[in-house]
């Protein structure tokens, strides 16, 4: 669910900045003013853009923080197993110096 919000988010953002630099690109070279609503629309997009950046970001951290803890959790077991069985004798028998 996350995942598509996200990519909505960042899909809704980026096609309305599109559209909304494109139409203030064709009212300035047709010399008139910038029109508020387009200028409007393309800070909404810039802003969706940027929150659909953030949640990926956002969502990517908490994937990796999981990731970390399940490894650190399976060395830990890892060494407490390792632990807890009696050490097994030396293949060489006793050592000479």
């Amino acid at each position: 669910m996350a995942h598509m919000l996200i990519t909505v988010t960042t899909g809704v953002g980026s096609l309305a900045t599109a559209v909304a630099a494109t139409g203030l690109g064709l009212s300035i070279a047709a010399g008139g003013m910038p029109q508020p609503p387009l200028v409007g629309l393309m800070a909404a997009g810039v802003v969706a853009l940027v929150l659909g950046f953030v949640w990926h970001f956002e969502e990517q951290s908490r994937t990796w923080s999981r990731q970390v803890a399940g490894r650190r959790r399976a060395r830990q077991l890892g060494a407490r197993s390792v632990r807890d069985t009696p050490p097994r004798p030396s293949a060489g028998g006793t050592r000479r110096r």
